[in-house]
């Protein structure tokens, strides 16, 4: 506990070396600005998107073995459109079909999110709203053939409700829409510290118990617990650059991390709800590069957080990867 509280503080007092040292400086003039980012305020942004959004559930157990449940959905290919209008960036899909891979094999799953962007000079917001319904469960003690069957969950789902607010210290040399909304162009390299605050909720639930019989020997914590749902609250610093090796070409990376507080309950069916709060890390990426020109544009980027719950004698972990292609064209 003291260990986990220690680098609690280590990280508070970074943020707080990090907002003290920038926020103090003035912002530079427009002239500054336009030497580093090109504006399109006047134009409407609009296209097709093709994502691959891969979340996955990991329970671990504490005992000497390790053993792992792993849940994924099999459809984590998900296409629409992407646009941004009047300062703010939208973006909705649905998934394609009933699973990316052999439904024979792993079962059938649905998915579908909205993603709505807010955008300043100094700040990006963002609001995800993803959902995905049946899921197929990994064993990691268990060999799976070129042609074996995972079990399949179809009563399983995932749903992630989540916000958040990046503030960008030197907005007149550095521009994170332009890397990854394409509303700006960076004209020059560089790059920029952030500060991220983000809240978000996410349900991973069932109609029967999450953890089969079989199974339950080692997970015995979670014995009949058929849904965790835990909501964050997480601050996080770092650093942005985005990298320009021609014109209107570019290559971005993104990383933040800090700490976050988790407010966790276990569904027991028949029984009292069980209550849990708890201080972890959280992290997030990003990674970016395409093509930014006066008319048309595109690219391709990668974003992943991370989380981490404990109980008593599991562990509980996952990540929500997803990778994009997109593209469009400008219009006034």
């Amino acid at each position: 506990m003291l260990k986990r509280f220690s680098r609690l503080a280590l990280w508070i007092n970074l943020i707080f070396l990090l907002t003290h040292q920038v926020v103090g400086q003035n912002l530079s003039s427009d002239s500054t600005r336009r030497l580093f980012i090109e504006p399109f305020d006047k134009k409407i942004n609009i296209g097709p998107i093709l994502r691959h959004r891969y979340p996955i559930f990991i329970i671990s157990g504490q005992d000497a073995t390790h053993k792992r449940l792993y849940f994924r959905p099999n459809n984590s290919a998900t296409a629409g459109l992407r646009g941004y209008t009047f300062g703010i960036a939208w973006e909705t899909t649905l998934s394609l079909g009933k699973g990316t891979r052999s439904t024979s094999r792993y079962g059938e799953s649905h998915s579908s999110d909205i993603v709505i962007n807010g955008v300043g000079k100094r700040w990006y917001g963002d609001f995800h709203w993803l959902n995905y319904e049946g899921l197929y469960l990994k064993r990691s003690w268990e060999n799976y053939s070129g042609d074996s069957v995972y079990p399949s969950r179809r009563d399983m789902t995932i749903r992630t409700r989540s916000a958040s607010f990046t503030w960008i210290f030197r907005p007149e040399r550095f521009s994170l829409r332009s890397a990854y909304l394409f509303t700006e162009r960076q004209i020059k390299s560089s790059g920029s510290p952030l500060l991220r605050v983000q809240v978000s909720t996410t349900k991973f639930d069932a109609h029967s118990p999450l953890i089969s019989g079989v199974d339950v020997d080692y997970f015995s914590d979670l014995d009949q617990v058929n849904g965790i749902h835990f909501t964050s609250f997480g601050v996080g610093a770092g650093y942005s650059y985005t990298y320009v090796p021609k014109k209107n070409f570019f290559i971005n990376g993104t990383v933040v991390a800090g700490p976050a507080h988790y407010w966790s309950r276990y569904l027991n069916p028949g029984t009292t709800r069980t209550y849990d709060v708890q201080f972890n890390l959280n992290s997030y990426m990003g990674f970016s590069a395409g093509y930014n020109g006066d008319r048309f544009y595109g690219g391709f980027s990668y974003r992943g957080q991370t989380f981490s719950l404990k109980t008593n004698s599991s562990l509980i972990n996952g990540n929500q990867n997803s990778f994009a292609i997109h593209g469009g064209m400008r219009i006034r």
